[in-house]
């Protein structure tokens, strides 16, 4: 996603989400701490998934999700 300048106060922190990921889960396994309980506070003030570098959202690829919804449907029945 590239780094996001996030406002704080009055200063504006610099912050790459990858980076920051990476940190975390080598800070979980140095000081041997669940990744469970450092990842379940949320990383992101909207969904990675949906959105590309320049914070548009992504071209929805409908097929996929028609036949992922399909699969979903038949489990259940």
């Amino acid at each position: 996603m590239g780094v996001k300048n996030v406002p704080v106060g009055k200063d504006v922190i610099y912050i790459d989400p990858q980076l920051l990921f990476q940190r975390l889960t080598i800070a979980s396994e140095i000081q041997d701490i669940d990744n469970r309980d450092i990842f379940k506070y949320e990383l992101c003030s909207y969904p990675a998934s949906l959105f590309d570098d320049s914070l548009l959202p992504r071209k929805a690829n409908k097929t996929a999700l028609a036949n992922a919804i399909w699969v979903k449907v038949e489990e259940g029945n």
